[in-house]
């Protein structure tokens, strides 16, 4: 039922969403997916195959799970001042929230009060975000990475001029994904 899941798809945590984003691309267009990539060593651009298969394993092909604990998905945390953050794993709605109020200077901001509904037991401000010392934005960024969890992107390429072996991220964005000619 199409009403149901554009209700149901804003309540999956981001980590999910990618990897139903990717399974439905690998789907309806193939896993095989063509990028643009330059070596960081020569500057070499080169047309590079990926398999989206290939993303979120390790070398021997195992999945690696970098998901959060469903069961647990709201946390509370102390900062290094002693003041108390209650947040929450970020879903669809919270990057909708990020979204419509980010701009390029305040996004990191945004970023973290998106998921936080409480400081000290009382509902979370903006200023109260921007109140926090960078110390205590840093610690709290690492909490969010390590109950998070994180999708994968990352491919690995060998320049074709100089050899290099590089690391590269893949383009994700939705537009580029789904619009892209692939070979199959």
């Amino acid at each position: 039922d199409p009403i149901t899941i554009r209700k149901l798809i804003p309540n999956f945590v981001v980590t999910d969403r990618w990897h139903y984003l990717l399974a439905l691309r690998c789907l309806s267009l193939g896993a095989t997916y063509n990028q643009t990539s330059k070596c960081p060593q020569c500057e070499h651009e080169d047309k590079i195959i990926i398999n989206l298969n290939d993303l979120g394993k390790d070398e021997e092909g195992k999945p690696i799970i970098k998901a959060p604990n469903a069961a647990e998905l709201f946390h509370e945390f102390t900062l290094p001042s002693g003041k108390t953050i209650r947040w929450k794993v970020a879903d669809g709605s919270t990057e909708l929230k990020i979204e419509k109020t980010a701009t390029d200077d305040n996004k990191a901001t945004i970023g973290l009060f998106a998921r936080v509904t409480e400081i000290d037991s009382k509902p979370a401000t903006i200023g109260d975000i921007k109140s926090l010392s960078m110390k205590e934005r840093n610690v709290f960024r690492k909490e969010i990475e390590e109950k998070e969890g994180d999708f994968d992107d990352n491919y690995t390429a060998t320049c074709p001029k100089c050899s290099n072996v590089y690391k590269g991220q893949v383009s994700l964005e939705p537009q580029g994904f789904f619009s892209r000619r692939v070979s199959r």
